[in-house]
């Protein structure tokens, strides 16, 4: 992860605290998401439910594996 990428994580979880900590941990992950054209809400929600997909994805093959797989 580059120093840009890592300082927008940091952003981006102390947006999310507000000065309360979170229940949970904020990891980056690398995902390809295409380059979308349209109004900036739309290809914001559009963005968010591609990296869902691809994160839950991920996870549910995480969960799959062998230990030491």
């Amino acid at each position: 992860m580059c120093m840009s990428e890592l300082l927008r994580l940091v952003q981006v979880v102390a947006i999310l605290e507000a000065g309360h900590p979170l229940p949970f941990t904020v990891k980056a992950a690398n995902l390809d998401l295409p380059e979308l054209q349209g109004e900036p809400i739309e290809i914001a929600k559009e963005k968010c439910r591609l990296a869902a997909h691809q994160v839950n994805t991920a996870l549910a093959g995480s969960f799959n594996k062998k230990p030491g797989t």
